[in-house]
């Protein structure tokens, strides 16, 4: 991307280019600029053009030479949404832009300062959780610094980024820290949780399984297709993710290889062939579909992030198992039993940590052999918990 445009898609006949605009003062040679935007262009000379007359513009509304016009708060938010380009975080970030709305909406974004969101974040702190107060703060900082970027306020409005933080560390040091939050399940725990999952929904069950015993993030496991698994290795390339039906990359972008250790395996030939006998919808290309007969609000076949996750909360707590998040807590759980059974860079690549310094690829034979200890450590040790004392 020398020229600072990349290629990211077509519709309708023009092409979505990514570019990176950078610019510094012509005097002083402090960076002025340095930003991506999207553009819509029939080539690359269009978008090259398109691309040259943004960053004037940028430039000029930075140095002062043109002056925009005041913006509310609600415009603002809605005009940076439409630079995440990703599904899944422009979900999220809706949800935060949601109730920032109802406190900031019908605000001019010039009148609004630090301490107006400092009050909101102490009042949401009482109602939310902290991801979701960290959620906030994440988006207000994002839309200030978009609004920088495009004139609507001046660069010394972003101080409100730092002293945020720096309100949050004080916050933290005052008082002894708070328990650190519960992220995965004992082989103990998880004796308990995986009969009780498998006796309300046998087969949300499966996928949940096949969440754990790879180590894979609900919007991965519930997109894998059947050719996507080695049915006589039990090798499988996590090479997609899903979100609300919606097919991408995975998060990092890049394909990788994970196995289904033998109990697992076994469980899903199973699974594949009363989804074969039934002829369920869908069943002949993806591994996890929906269960059939029941009517979705989705026309999509495959499961949604909440379904699961509500279901997985609500055993848990039956349990008496209370975590941070339910369905990433069986990524977090093989990571916590794996500790020490397999070198650190071997379970980045298994689990898809994007680290360049431990994004190696591995071949089929060592992810096998990691299956084989996660046989040992992971499925071994609940079976066991689940004879010795079965569910509560």
């Amino acid at each position: 991307m020398s020229d600072g445009l990349r290629r990211i898609g077509s519709k309708d006949g023009l092409i979505r280019w990514e570019a990176r605009i950078v610019a510094r003062h012509p005097d002083t040679g402090q960076k002025l600029i340095d930003t991506t935007r999207t553009l819509w262009a029939k080539d690359k000379a269009e978008a090259l053009t398109k691309k040259d007359a943004l960053r004037k513009e940028l430039v000029d509304a930075r140095l002062g030479r043109v002056q925009k016009a005041r913006i509310l708060f609600c415009d603002a938010a809605d005009a940076w949404l439409e630079t995440v380009t990703r599904y899944g975080s422009q979900k999220t970030y809706r949800t935060h832009v949601k109730h920032l709305k109802l406190r900031f909406g019908p605000m001019w974004l010039d009148a609004i300062d630090v301490d107006d969101m400092q009050r909101h974040l102490a009042a949401a702190s009482k109602k939310f959780s902290p991801p979701v107060v960290g959620g906030h703060r994440t988006v207000l900082v994002n839309i200030w610094e978009w609004a920088a970027d495009e004139g609507y306020v001046k660069r010394p409005n972003i101080a409100a980024q730092t002293r945020l933080r720096a309100a949050k560390k004080k916050r933290q040091a005052e008082g002894d820290a708070p328990d650190p939050d519960k992220r995965d399940m004992t082989p103990e725990e998880l004796g308990r949780f995986m009969p009780a999952l498998e006796a309300r929904d046998p087969i949300m069950a499966k996928l949940v399984l096949a969440m754990l015993v790879l180590g894979a993030r609900f919007a991965e496991a519930s997109a894998l297709k059947r050719s996507d698994v080695d049915w006589t290795t039990g090798r499988v390339v996590i090479r997609r993710g899903q979100v609300d039906g919606r097919i991408g990359p995975p998060k990092n972008g890049k394909a990788r290889e994970a196995a289904f250790p033998p109990a697992a395996l076994e469980v899903l030939r199973g699974h594949v062939a009363e989804m074969d006998r039934l002829k369920w919808p869908g069943h002949e290309e993806w591994l996890f579909p929906k269960r059939p007969n029941v009517r979705h609000r989705r026309p999509s076949p495959l499961w949604n992030l909440w379904t699961v996750g509500d279901a997985m909360r609500e055993v848990m707590s039956a349990q008496g198992i209370h975590t941070v998040n339910a369905t990433h807590v069986c990524r977090h759980t093989l990571i916590g039993l794996m500790r020490g059974e397999a070198a650190a860079a071997v379970m980045r690549s298994v689990v898809g940590h994007a680290d360049e310094k431990t994004n190696a690829r591995y071949g089929a034979a060592k992810v096998i052999a990691f299956a084989q200890k996660v046989e040992r450590v992971v499925m071994r040790p609940a079976k066991a918990a689940k004879k010795r004392g079965g569910t509560r």
